[in-house]
């Protein structure tokens, strides 16, 4: 400062913030996890006499060998076209039976038996009929005759059985051989297309025939999957109901069909139509009763159809309440590996963004078993427990429970030393999670020994282990003590290795993590001697919005109280790329570019000259003008700073920054107002300034906040009313006349804060500079006469 101002006797009013640190985590939240059943292979029909009909056998292929070099296929094709209805009739019988047995469902469609057969659709009799789709039901099982059946036109033909039939056989041969066709892609649409749809749910609302209902349910599953609009078809046209019916009154096998049908139709990676599609929870009562009992399959298809209907919290609120969470948390624990997979799926379903869920399925006893099952279960099992976990441990109350259920030895911490790839992954994540939210468990994580596991990962882990240790690293840096634990461990040079091998999301962790680190003044100095500087300013420049946020914030916390680091980050270039962000960038680097630039140019001469030559005044004046609440804010503090140098004072009002300034004062946050009255004191250590700043109003504010302000703005009024009246007759008078001296004097013989008594009595010093103010002062003080060690003036001015 020059040696003018130095008559003020001035307290420092340069400002250095670390400001906030934006502790992200990686918002990856716990998705809908579903996935389609493929179809069961279905019963095969065959047939054994006129008297018997067609009957369901356990495994009639094994009685039907091959035949094809036999020679007998080829007379019988002859005879069914050729003979009499009688004959025609048990060369098709005999083709129902030969065609259970793979290698002559082949042969058959290879010498042309299938368009015979789709003609007697039309103009057999009904028995020809019902046994003609028993055949091609059986061929269908061919993935070839699936596309040769429908060229030769049997689907409306089949449709027109299903709709003509007059007996109950026909019907369910009919859509026995429709499901079976169904699973050729090309075949769903043209089934969808002949109007079956339609017709089935027509039939299946009305048939009491448990046979028939569950080959409707098969044709209704076969259609749906994969295939996105008959999802959409099966849905509008009320396929839905009689499925959940089947599940209320079906028989197992029906229960089950219907479970695997009801998945296939509401599965959709659009989870927007898959809420649209089950906008009721009829169906979950009956789900959940099959998960009580029966067969571990029976299960498995239970909670694949719960999973399918838990779209959403209306479904989730109803599952829970039909009892299925301690059945589910048992089968995590004891069931197959498929139904601890389907169950993990579903509690981690039932517990995204619903509180209620996540309580009862931990005091259910979940937390453990999804544990186990981080450590044994399959890979699909394992990244449902830990998604499970991850999202137990947002909640502000079981991220308790997790730790204090973890025993003297945190499970994560042991899977995280000695799981493999995955479970390290999970472990990783679900520590970061748990050290976001609470300091008890940042402080229980170290104890149990994460810091070497999760610094070892970032050498030595996967991709996504790597993503997750830095983020886990960085969160555990809230506890003070723990910057200095992972420094220690080797953590700083791998973070910045990061920087430069690592993903685009360990890229921007790792930069997060070294401005964390970075809050211990040792730990600043390490993080420069590793060469982090110079990447974290070429940052500055990079594509990626988030990346350069934590890059800036990073630079402005190594900056903070650091020096030699302030040198150093204006050194490595720094200065261009953040006065170029003050011009275009999210508001939020905005906010942070400015937050930086006041750290470097705190007490930093250099700084501040190098700055204000690099154009960033105007810049820093637009921000005061235009920018957000907290960009202003940081505008003034950074000018502020910047003006705590007499090269830069002129500089900074012919920018337009006096009146932006006042503007601030009178309203603004408090904050922005207590930096902005500190800039006006210090651009009032110049002579043309000190004449400009009254022109733009800013005494009577300044008065007004020696009453009306709190005790940070009254001393820095109090200070810009010092320097304002420093050697200028005229403002010593605006000065008076707008009624400083009376709090002034108060300020000084009643404020219990010694920075305050100092400001109001260099403030008054200066105004009784005259004579006549003098008076003013004398007489204003002396209504304090009777304070206790009351002596006069002389004491504080002369």
């Amino acid at each position: 400062m020059s040696s003018a101002s130095k008559l003020f006797n001035s307290v420092p009013v340069e400002v250095d913030d670390i400001g906030e640190d934006f502790s992200k985590m990686k918002v990856a939240s716990p998705k809908h996890v579903a996935r389609e059943v493929e179809e069961e292979e279905h019963l095969q029909y065959s047939w054994n006499s006129l008297d018997d009909g067609i009957i369901e056998t356990e495994d009639s292929s094994a009685l039907m060998v091959p035949l094809k070099e036999s020679g007998v296929i080829p007379p019988l094709v002859s005879l069914m076209i050729e003979g009499s209805d009688e004959a025609t009739e048990q060369a098709v019988g005999a083709l129902v039976n030969l065609a259970v047995n793979s290698s002559n469902q082949a042969h058959i469609g290879e010498i042309g038996g299938i368009p015979p057969l789709v003609n007697l659709l039309g103009t057999g009799t009904e028995n020809i009929k019902v046994l003609a789709a028993a055949a091609l039901r059986n061929l269908a099982a061919d993935a070839d005759n699936r596309r040769g059946i429908e060229r030769a036109g049997a689907i409306p033909r089949l449709v027109a059985l299903l709709q003509e039939s007059t007996t109950l056989l026909g019907q369910i041969q009919a859509t026995s051989a429709l499901a079976r066709l169904a699973l050729d892609e090309e075949n769903k649409f043209v089934i969808a297309e002949s109007g079956a749809i339609e017709v089935l749910v027509e039939l299946v609302e009305t048939s009491e025939s448990m046979p028939f209902r569950i080959e409707a349910a098969r044709a209704f599953n076969n259609l749906a999957l994969h295939h996105a609009s008959n999802k959409v078809y099966l849905t509008e046209a009320g396929a839905i109901q009689p499925l959940i019916a089947l599940l209320h009154h079906g028989t197992t096998v029906a229960k089950k069909q219907a479970a695997i049908a009801l998945w296939n139709i509401a599965f959709d990676r659009d989870f927007d139509a898959q809420a649209a599609r089950f906008n009721g929870t009829e169906g979950i009562v009956p789900l959940v009763s099959l998960i009580t009992k029966h067969t571990e399959r029976c299960k498995e298809q239970a909670v694949e159809g719960l999973e399918a209907l838990c779209v959403d919290k209306q479904h989730q609120d109803a599952i829970a309440a039909a009892g299925a969470i301690p059945f589910l948390v048992d089968n995590i624990t004891h069931g197959s590996d498929a139904l601890k997979e389907h169950s993990a799926g579903l509690l981690l379903n039932m517990l995204v963004n619903n509180p209620a869920n996540k309580v009862t399925i931990a005091e259910e006893g979940a937390i453990l078993p999804f544990l186990a099952l981080l450590r044994d279960g399959t890979d699909i099992a394992k990244r449902h427990a830990g998604a499970a976990v991850w999202g137990l441990a947002f909640d502000e109350v079981l991220d308790h429970e997790i730790v204090s259920e973890a025993g003297e030895v945190l499970p994560l911490v042991h899977l995280l030393k000695h799981g493999n790839g995955l479970v390290k992954e999970q472990a990783a994540r679900s520590l970061g999670t748990l050290a976001y939210s609470d300091e008890v468990n940042r402080v229980t994580i170290v104890e149990a020994g994460a810091i070497p596991p999760l610094v070892a990962l970032l050498k030595d882990g996967t991709e996504a282990a790597k993503e997750w240790a830095v983020s886990a690293l960085g969160n555990l840096c809230y506890n003070e003590a723990n910057p200095i634990a992972i420094s220690n461990e080797g953590a700083i040079p791998l973070l910045v290795k990061l920087i430069d091998v690592g993903s685009d999301i360990a890229k921007e962790e790792a930069v997060r993590t070294l401005g964390n680190l970075a809050f211990n003044l040792e730990n600043k100095k390490t993080i420069t001697e590793c060469g982090a500087l110079p990447k974290l300013v070429t940052i500055l420049s990079d594509n990626s919005s988030a990346l350069r946020l934590e890059a800036i914030i990073a630079l402005g916390t190594l900056a903070h109280k650091s020096p030699e680091n302030k040198v150093a980050i204006v050194q490595a270039g720094a200065v261009a790329p953040l006065i170029a962000l003050l011009k275009k960038s999210t508001d939020l680097e905005k906010e942070e570019a400015v937050l930086t630039l006041g750290n470097l140019a705190h007490n930093n001469d250099a700084n501040k000259v190098h700055i204000a030559k690099s154009r960033a005044i105007f810049p820093l004046v637009a921000l005061l003008l235009k920018g957000t609440l907290r960009a202003k804010e940081e505008a003034a503090r950074t000018i502020g700073n910047l003006a705590y140098n007499d090269a830069n004072q002129l500089a900074i009002a012919k920018a337009g920054a006096i009146p932006a300034l006042v503007s601030l004062i009178i309203k603004s946050t408090p904050t922005a107002s207590e930096r902005a009255i500190s800039a006006l004191g210090n651009l009032a250590f110049n002579d043309v300034n000190r004449k400009a700043v009254p022109k733009a109003g800013a005494i009577p504010p300044l008065v007004a906040l020696l009453t009306e302000g709190n005790t940070v703005m009254q001393e820095q009024s109090a200070l810009a009313l010092g320097n304002l009246a420093y050697c200028h007759e005229a403002n010593r008078v605006l000065i008076v006349q707008a009624g400083a001296i009376p709090p002034l004097v108060y300020l000084l013989r009643r404020s219990p804060e010694d920075g305050c008594r100092a400001q109001a009595a260099h403030a008054l010093r200066n105004l009784a500079y005259d004579t006549v103010h003098r008076e003013i002062v004398k007489k204003e003080d002396a209504k304090y006469a009777g304070d206790e060690g009351f002596n006069g003036l002389t004491a504080w001015f002369w």
